[in-house]
């Protein structure tokens, strides 16, 4: 039997840097029970919603097996209706965050035919025979399966204790070098750096408001030290590793194992550069000059707030000072210390937003910020509801997740949604995490003076040679700058490029086509970033994306 696993576009508006961990591990559980493993790997490869399409009607397989995330509901719709259009009768296998959270619904609302809840090491062998001898699926635990026009659901399999029982990941199966080069840019390293994402352990003890725990849950597990040197040695050997991130949401919560895989390190792999998350409140200074002397580059922290009143609200268990004693004790051993930030909780005022930009410039961290987002699944999704601030339908959340990161969902705050905003570029401003310039306040100018930019801007095009240029973005600010821009003569914009395989359009926005590549035949000289929002993060990533002979314009930079 022929698996086909799939990973979808994750991070759309990202090059793909992390690894899908867990579906690497699936491939090796089920190589070593002898079945036969591809991968069609769609974040990696990036191809037009055409080619995929193509690609995927060619797939030669028994079984599909996908994974995706809560924010890529949308994105698994549309390729579970491929598959089912151009593989009818092969049999869809969906797990991951979104099979997680959402099990009956995605049972109810796709064509997906087993859905594997949590952990997927103690079912996916299991399901394949079953699948494969075309014995009793109520057999097989954890899964929901099709039973006639029922949905079942079977009980969940037994938690895998010993993590050193599982093979590493297979890697090989997958377009490893596309990850290998975009993860030196990525930010968990003070330089570029050859690396892959790596884990350790599973599951969180702690309690956290906004975490979903529905993969993993509370029970922390850790593999030996033995086996997570061994799994770098392996991926040195095989791909010239420089580094590595590890992935854990608690690496560092046991002392006695930071310390003997800092010392088992130092001695296998001396000069080895790393980077993890740490936690406030665990590391003491014997660990952290430990994890320096053995190469520890980078530690991220979810400091989330600089306010009490908001770190007991969102139950992180820890105190300002302790955490600021623990930003200064990280970088005075030698490691850099970056910050996670979020603003948005119930009682987030513009006073404790305040404190937060406060405790930043106090520790000399330079942050962004995130909104808090009610995941399902979380406890601050239950009480999100119920404090009646979530009243959105299953459909409309699933179909808006997406932008969770880069956009306000839903506010739980009393604060007008516009400040807000404005408070969460005051955080990066403030920070110094961006520069204190035009395209960072974008957001906030009126459509008169946002207007007034966008003519300069078609000037300097019109100056430079440019009569025709690409847009890049598909999002509001790109509509609403289109319907100005009809009554414009000086340029043409012959399309509006986005990076999301999904929007692509030949009808576009108002008959101009939406593009995930560049029109060829060098018809594109110029691209103008089009974000009020995100204007200078595109500016990188259009370094990145295109060639050194297109121009990349700003409007608001």
């Amino acid at each position: 039997m022929r698996l086909m696993l799939i990973n979808p576009v994750a991070r759309k508006t990202e090059p793909p840097r992390y690894f899908p961990l867990g579906l690497g591990q699936i491939a090796a559980l089920a190589q070593r029970a002898s079945f036969e493993v591809e991968v069609f790997d769609l974040n990696a490869l990036r191809l037009s919603e055409a080619e995929a399409e193509s690609r995927i009607a060619a797939l030669q397989a028994d079984v599909f097996g996908l994974t995706e995330l809560i924010t890529g509901y949308r994105d698994l719709r549309y390729l579970v209706e491929l598959l089912r259009r151009y593989h009818p009768d092969k049999p869809i296998i969906l797990g991951g965050g979104l099979a997680s959270s959402y099990p009956e619904y995605v049972m109810t609302h796709t064509a997906v035919d087993l859905v594997v809840p949590g952990e997927g090491d103690a079912v996916i062998v299991p399901l394949l025979r079953a699948l494969r001898d075309r014995t009793p699926l109520a057999a097989v635990p954890g899964i929901l399966y099709r039973d006639g026009d029922a949905i079942r659901r079977n009980p969940p399999p037994p938690v895998v204790t010993n993590l050193d029982e599982l093979p590493f990941p297979n890697r090989d199966l997958f377009p490893v070098d596309i990850y290998l080069e975009n993860m030196k840019t990525v930010w968990l390293f003070s330089r570029p750096t050859r690396s892959l994402s790596m884990i350790t352990s599973r599951g969180c003890p702690f309690r956290c408001i906004y975490c979903d725990k529905s993969i993993w849950g509370g029970r922390f597990r850790q593999r030996s030290v033995d086996s997570v040197i061994r799994e770098i040695e392996t991926l040195i050997a095989a791909y010239g590793l420089e580094g590595v991130l590890f992935a854990d949401d608690t690496f560092v919560l046991k002392k006695k194992w930071v310390l003997e895989f800092c010392a088992a390190l130092r001695e296998r792999l001396p000069g080895f550069r790393w980077s993890a998350n740490g936690r406030v409140g665990v590391l003491d200074e014997e660990m952290l000059a430990a994890m320096a002397a053995a190469g520890c580059d980078t530690l991220g922290f979810g400091i989330e707030s600089g306010s009490q009143l908001i770190l007991d609200e969102m139950r992180k268990d820890v105190r300002v000072e302790v955490a600021k004693r623990t930003i200064l004790n990280t970088r005075s051993a030698g490691i850099r210390p970056i910050a996670y930030i979020t603003i948005g909780s119930f009682s987030e005022t513009r006073d404790t937003i305040g404190e937060t930009i406060r405790f930043l410039k106090e520790t000399g961290l330079k942050s962004g910020a995130n909104f808090l987002t009610p995941f399902p699944g979380s406890p601050l999704y239950d009480e999100a509801v119920a404090r009646g601030k979530l009243n959105l339908s299953t459909e409309e959340l699933l179909n808006n997740w997406e932008a969770w990161n880069q956009s306000m969902l839903v506010n739980l705050t009393g604060l007008p949604d516009t400040e807000l905003i404005e408070m969460r570029q005051l955080i990066a401003v403030a920070s110094g995490a961006v520069k204190n310039s035009l395209a960072s306040r974008a957001q906030q100018l009126s459509a008169q003076k946002q207007q007034e930019l966008w003519h300069l801007a078609l000037q300097r095009l019109s100056a430079a040679g440019h009569s025709r240029f690409v847009l890049f973005g598909a999002g509001a600010h790109t509509r609403r700058f289109l319907e100005w821009y009809a009554g414009q003569a000086e340029t043409e914009v012959i399309a509006v490029f986005d990076q999301d395989p999904a929007k692509a359009d030949p009808h576009g926005i108002g008959g101009i086509p939406i593009v995930n590549r560049l029109p060829e035949g060098g018809e594109t000289g110029a691209v103008l970033l089009s974000s009020d929002a995100w204007e200078d993060q595109m500016w990188e990533q259009a370094k990145l994306l295109f060639p050194a002979s297109i121009a990349i314009f700003r409007i608001y930079g």
